[in-house]
């Protein structure tokens, strides 16, 4: 079985280390904000500038986001027990330098396993039908609404700014993801 995990904000804690970068740099008022609930994907269409922003400040962040607790551990004990691990992200050339090599390099820095990389991945649902994807975990509603319409199994990762959808099944952790696959294993 073939898992597709999205890389930031479900593998990593992206969200606070990207808005918190933005509205610093940019000078924007963060809590006026904040109580919108707005995804970064989001900023686009509210700030004229984040465009900019991520051109020349995404390659350099990145980097130094946090792993969330217990992914590593849980990704290679689904490798350990079998399962194909690809990374699936949005990744792309418009907002990092090499959004491959900076990838491969922090999941490698961490120790975290993977059969494949894809990035630049901009329909997640069309790609996980092409490639034979069994389950897509990501936090974003667009692309979990997109792997749904090709039959593609999802799990939403909670977050901010998903946190009022209920159309998909939602895990608080990466033990929620382990014991979801672990059930699946004895049930088989």
């Amino acid at each position: 079985m073939k898992i597709g995990i999205d890389l930031d904000d479900t593998i990593t804690d992206s969200y606070d280390l990207i808005t918190d970068s933005y509205f610093f740099c940019c000078n924007v008022d963060k809590e006026k904000y904040l109580k919108y609930k707005l995804s970064y994907y989001d900023f686009e269409k509210v700030f004229p500038n984040y465009k900019d922003f991520t051109i020349k400040s995404f390659s350099k962040i990145i980097p130094h986001v946090k792993v969330k607790k217990d992914a590593k551990e849980v990704i290679n004990a689904l490798h350990n027990m079998g399962y194909t691990i690809e990374i699936v992200t949005a990744r792309n050339n418009t907002e990092y330098e090499n959004p491959y090599k900076i990838t491969y390099d922090y999941l490698k820095k961490h120790n975290i396993y993977f059969d494949k990389i894809n990035v630049n991945v901009s329909n997640k649902g069309l790609f996980c039908k092409t490639n034979n994807i069994d389950v897509l975990i990501d936090d974003s509603i667009v692309n979990l609404n997109s792997a749904s319409d090709h039959g593609i199994k999802t799990i939403m990762y909670n977050n901010i700014f998903n946190e009022n959808n209920h159309n998909f099944f939602r895990v608080n952790s990466w033990q929620d993801i382990l014991n979801i696959f672990s059930t699946k294993i004895k049930e088989d």
